[in-house]
């Protein structure tokens, strides 16, 4: 026998492995990752396309997420308090009503539990799913649903509403699975200015991004009309959407859809411009619903010495570990901050050894 099988490698590793084990004349013959509606890291990263064009057997756990997604619990009936499921679920049933009720409506029409409808979803994914069986009828229950091909349609409605709940499932054994094939970098530039140093650091972050492959934009800040935060909570009413009409629910929404965020702010009295900080206020709404992002921060003044900046970069940790702090599976993380000193003269910035640490952090995401 010359095939192997991993688990959880994201798509470098499953490539790297792959061309070692042929140097011996051995092969990868199945990779097992977690896939679920509510997981499909595997798909966005290029692992499952791999698969196809080599040949690969791609198992699926955690398809139905431990129970999450079989119709059988909400916020009526959640898990036994006291176990794993309810630390990790139980704060998320609300938010998964919606899918899990379609996923019955689904399940009527083929004559499917809600359940079989996950696994049905699977299966049409051309992924083989892991189902844990204690009985003949559950055997029975899966090649049922594995006989069931759903429509596009159902599909897509499916995977919209998984996108819509806004949870994230991912645990810390898949931290390298993250990462997608191509990453969406959105820069947040907070500076009035429109080609200062600041937007030259951020331009050569990008520049890195690109090169690697992924897809970049920079939100300028400058040019949006967005008021300060009322502070009402609102937000927290109504599925986390502000009740201000300005241009802040588009920028919302690009951070929703971004897998790395950058914020650039010149140092201002020792932390962000007035015009970063508004727009940090106005984040409030993904407070609870913002997850699986990677935070750097871009900064830079005229001081000489990095030891002066101390408080813009606690500002910007502290800003990161809110999201933490307020929902425990938002998994956001700091990735660091491209600091640029004595850079008070327009363009001085381009003679800074920062200018290479800002194309090699996007170069290197």
């Amino acid at each position: 026998m010359k095939n192997v099988g991993v688990s959880n490698h994201n798509l470098s590793e499953i490539k790297r492995a792959n061309e070692i084990l042929g140097e011996q004349g051995f092969r990868i013959s199945a990779v097992q990752n977690h896939f679920s509606l509510l997981n499909r890291s595997s798909e966005s990263s290029g692992i499952l396309d791999y698969c196809r064009e080599n040949d690969i057997t791609f198992f699926a756990y955690m398809v139905l997420e431990q129970g999450a997604l079989s119709g059988k619990y909400d916020t009526r009936h959640p898990f036994p308090e006291g176990s794993d499921r309810a630390r990790i679920y139980n704060p998320l049933l609300a938010q998964l009503e919606e899918l899990t009720a379609a996923m019955g409506e689904i399940g009527k029409k083929h004559g499917l539990s809600a359940a079989q409808v996950g696994t049905a979803w699977a299966v049409s994914k051309g992924v083989l799913p892991i189902i844990g069986v204690t009985k003949v009828r559950h055997v029975e229950d899966a090649a049922k649903a594995a006989s069931v091909i759903l429509s596009a349609e159902e599909m897509n409605h499916l995977e919209t509403l998984a996108d819509k709940a806004e949870v994230n499932t991912i645990r810390e054994w898949e931290d390298g699975l993250k990462r997608r094939a191509i990453m969406n970098v959105l820069v947040i530039h907070g500076s009035m200015r429109k080609n200062g140093n600041t937007k030259i650091l951020s331009k050569e972050f990008v520049r890195g991004a690109k090169e690697a492959g992924h897809k970049s934009e920079i939100v300028e800040l400058r040019d949006k009309k967005f008021g300060d935060c009322l502070g009402c909570r609102a937000c927290f009413n109504n599925g986390g959407k502000c009740v201000q009409k300005d241009d802040m629910a588009e920028i919302l929404d690009k951070l929703r859809g971004a897998d790395v965020i950058v914020l650039a702010s010149p140092m201002y009295y020792f932390t962000w411009t007035g015009l970063m900080k508004r727009f940090l206020d106005r984040t409030y709404p993904l407070l609870t619903t913002l997850h699986d992002k990677d935070f750097y921060l871009i900064t830079l003044g005229g001081v000489p010495d990095k030891k002066l900046m101390a408080n813009i970069l606690s500002d910007f940790n502290n800003y990161v570990a809110c999201f933490s702090e307020f929902n425990p599976h938002a998994n956001m993380r700091n990735a660091g901050a491209i600091i640029g000193t004595s850079a008070l003269a327009p363009g001085a910035i381009r003679a800074s050894a920062a200018m290479q640490e800002a194309y090699e952090a996007g170069k290197n995401l």
